[in-house]
């Protein structure tokens, strides 16, 4: 049988622990072999102010946590109802230091390990336009249950995607148990690795972004399932880029020896001044002077005619 999950969102007044902010709302969904099997969400009042911006963002006034329970007892209930189940947020850096904070605040322990869904989604789906939780919902194919930036909204759409993650590692990875302790795993892998071709859709199964996908073909998920953390730890191979690799070699050396070679020569610019290596600095494989850009193969002093090398 398998563990649940307690996948939790916090709306706060700010972005950081550090610099004062505090929680607002918290929303915690319960994931159970893929399926929600409880929820919790409430309004918290800590007496911080929230400013408009955070206003407009989330919805949540200054009016409306006034009347909500005070933050130690949403923290007491949030912990009883997570108990030891491990944890995921999306972006789970940030969700991890207002539960622990807050937890603390409340003179109570905060054991539970995090997971992270935005590590997850770049080594699943690196083909994703965007790893922000609403569009990546969107490119799977995932519904929308609220208006974001609002906690339980955000949980059920984390939960979501969890749930997501966890059956395409069972069916296209042949993954017998993604359980926490394997995701944990899979998010410390680097992310900047060379997977094989992954179908979109659980609804097209023997297609993917490189063309078909047969089970006897070397991207086949069958054939590769077993070495998957083995594939995540193949280094990446670079897309060459379409700039050849001696022209910003040529542009450093130019900026460096060029004036040199000017001076020693007693050749000089039409504004009366030596060229030195102050005069230009090279910008993107350009050596920029003044408003204008000058070729890497062209001289640095004054146009229209160059007269040092």
């Amino acid at each position: 049988m398998s563990e649940p999950i307690a996948v939790i969102d916090f709306e706060t007044t700010g972005a950081s622990i550090g610099q004062g902010a505090r929680a607002t709302e918290v929303a915690i969904v319960l994931l159970e072999a893929g399926r929600v099997v409880d929820r919790f969400q409430s309004l918290v009042q800590t007496g911080a102010w929230i400013s408009p911006f955070i206003t407009q963002l989330t919805g949540i006034t200054n009016a409306m946590v006034a009347a909500a329970p005070a933050a130690a007892e949403v923290m007491q209930e949030a912990a009883r109802f997570v108990g030891p189940a491990p944890m995921v947020a999306h972006n789970a850096a940030f969700d991890r230091q207002f539960w622990r904070a807050e937890l603390e605040r409340a003179g109570l322990p905060a054991p539970q390990p995090f997971a992270c869904t935005v590590l997850l989604s770049r080594r699943l789906y690196p083909q994703a336009p965007s790893h922000k939780l609403g569009l990546l919902v969107d490119h799977l194919g995932l519904p929308r249950t609220g208006p974001a930036h609002r906690a339980l909204a955000d949980a059920e759409m984390a939960a979501a995607l969890l749930a997501r993650m966890q059956h395409d590692l069972r069916s296209l990875w042949q993954v017998s148990e993604p359980d926490h302790a394997f995701l944990s795993h899979l998010q410390r892998c680097p992310a900047r690795t060379s997977l094989p071709c992954w179908p979109v859709a659980p609804s097209q199964p023997d297609s993917g972004p490189c063309g078909p996908v047969s089970p006897l073909s070397p991207a086949s998920p069958r054939r590769l399932a077993p070495g998957l953390l083995r594939a995540l730890h193949r280094p990446f191979l670079p897309v060459p880029k379409t700039r050849p690799w001696f022209v910003p070699v040529f542009s450093t050396a130019h900026a460096l020896f060029a004036p040199a070679a000017g001076q020693r020569a007693g050749r000089w610019g039409r504004s009366g001044q030596a060229c030195t290596a102050s005069t230009f600095q090279r910008r993107s494989g350009s050596l920029r002077r003044g408003p204008g850009l000058i070729s890497p193969f062209q001289s640095p002093c004054t146009e229209p005619r160059p007269s040092c090398g």
